[in-house]
């Protein structure tokens, strides 16, 4: 958690930072030897949205980010299969860029630790270890935790109720159910996609398994359908049918509730001792899997990820300039008092 987001937004972002010291079935390339060439700057956006588009899933969005293409080590080249994020965009890759796998923001500047100015926020988190439990299952999420590093002893908050990462799993939670939104994926027939637990179990067993896929579905599947209910009486999950006038906020809640439970279950299982302690940055870092202790992955809650959390329940807003971006309800609160509410740490 080392890539400090755009000046004024106050968040923390996951970083891949290329380990020079060490050599591996993969390597990156930067794409500021594709744009190099171009001045202008409608030239220099065209250029950056083609490369953007030429493998996986998200657009550039900030111009102050190095992104960059990263080669996926061998190891990981199964979480690859049959992903539709990892397919070629409609621009293609660039020469020579043609078995690219992700594209990423890699840290221009040396890491630095969430502080006052760059919080780590828990709706990242969360958003992370969604993709993570999507992407390679249950075991993924564990290797994401145990091996990510800069976990904040004092500046890791917890903003679930009023959420300031804009995909917070509120908002992902839009695309899961097949909402209009520019993220929803499209089925081939132009219908929108809905993550049902018929769909997820179809989809999630051919990737991971009939056993990964019901743990993935049981977290993330936004409803069940009323045919197969009776299979599977254990999952807190509404009918899809429900159309009363409260349903869609259940849904939406239990769906929010139940990925907030599972994210705090697996943090809770990744004890302090499974990380080294940076005294000068006051952070815990991820070690090397092969380094960790051989020891089962129980739940605890002392002496945990979760123990480092904090609630900053003032903290309501965010300043530029002196105006207030507003979050949440602030009831009558000026943009006066922005810099007051603000809380530096």
């Amino acid at each position: 958690w080392a890539s400090p987001g755009p000046p004024n937004y106050e968040i923390m972002a996951l970083g891949i930072k290329p380990n020079t010291q060490k050599t591996v079935t993969g390597g990156f390339s930067s794409h500021s030897n594709y744009i190099k060439n171009y001045t202008s700057e409608e030239e220099r956006c065209l250029k950056k949205q083609e490369w953007s588009e030429a493998v996986w899933c998200r657009e550039v969005t900030e111009a102050h980010l190095k992104m960059e293409f990263v080669y996926v080590p061998e190891s990981l080249k199964s979480l690859m299969d049959e992903q539709q994020f990892f397919e070629h965009g409609k621009n293609g890759p660039p020469a020579g860029m043609e078995n690219a796998c992700i594209y990423t923001n890699v840290p221009t500047k040396p890491l630095i630790p969430p502080n006052s100015h760059y919080r780590l926020l828990q709706t990242y988190v969360d958003t992370v270890l969604i993709g993570a439990l999507m992407l390679g299952g249950d075991d993924f999420v564990e290797q994401t935790i145990l091996t990510t590093g800069f976990w904040s002893k004092n500046y890791w908050q917890d903003d679930r109720e009023s959420p300031y990462y804009v995909r917070s799993p509120r908002d992902i939670f839009k695309n899961y159910n097949g909402e209009a939104h520019t993220k929803t994926p499209v089925n081939t027939d132009g219908s929108r996609y809905r993550f049902t637990l018929q769909q997820c179990i179809t989809d999630m067993t051919a990737k991971h398994g009939h056993d990964n896929a019901m743990i993935v579905c049981s977290v993330l599947a936004v409803c069940m359908e009323n045919d197969i209910s009776a299979d599977y009486p254990g999952l807190d999950l509404v009918s899809c049918s429900d159309d009363g006038s409260d349903a869609y906020v259940i849904m939406q809640e239990t769906w929010l509730k139940r990925v907030a439970s599972y994210v705090d279950k697996k943090l809770s299982q990744a004890k302090l001792a499974y990380f080294t302690f940076d005294d000068q940055n006051e952070v815990y870092m991820g070690k090397e899997s092969q380094d960790l202790p051989a020891e089962q992955w129980t739940n605890t809650t002392q002496e945990a990820l979760p123990s480092l959390r904090k609630g900053y329940d003032n903290w309501k807003r965010l300043c530029v300039a002196g105006d207030g971006v507003w979050r949440g309800d602030l009831g009558s609160a000026s943009a006066e008092e922005c810099h007051d509410q603000t809380i530096h740490g």
